[in-house]
């Protein structure tokens, strides 16, 4: 049987965590890494600029996770527990290089507009 058309999916049947409502499939929002992955996802949307299309949410979620994955095993080794050296790395770049992409996304605060050479002169023999 072959479908002809695609249905739309009811806005109602979704998951918890398309809806917002939910942190992540499977995870307690109580416990300290949940409240923490909440914490950073709330931050970084607030610094992008709030309503956020699905790509940017998507990846809002992806630097809160790898951040977290640094935080936990820079934590560990605080402690003295054995910790891969590589996996805090790559840990830590991820978390690094998943926030310079939001960055990007970041609207600019105060930034002046470039001028060219040729723009000073003009302004100045107007002003003259």
């Amino acid at each position: 049987m072959t479908r002809t058309a695609t249905t739309r999916r009811s806005i109602t049947n979704r998951s918890a965590v398309s809806n917002g409502t939910g942190t992540l499939p499977g995870v307690d929002g109580r416990s300290p890494g949940a409240r923490r992955f909440h914490d950073i996802v709330a931050d970084l949307t607030a610094e992008i600029g709030g309503a956020l299309s699905a790509v940017e949410s998507l990846m809002v979620r992806n630097a809160a996770t790898l951040q977290i994955a640094a935080e936990d095993l820079a934590a560990a080794q605080a402690r003295g527990e054995p910790v891969d050296p590589d996996a805090l790395a790559r840990a830590a770049n991820g978390a690094v290089r998943a926030l310079a992409a939001l960055r990007r996304l970041r609207p600019a605060k105060g930034k002046r507009e470039r001028r060219t050479a040729h723009d000073v002169l003009a302004s100045r023999v107007a002003a003259e």
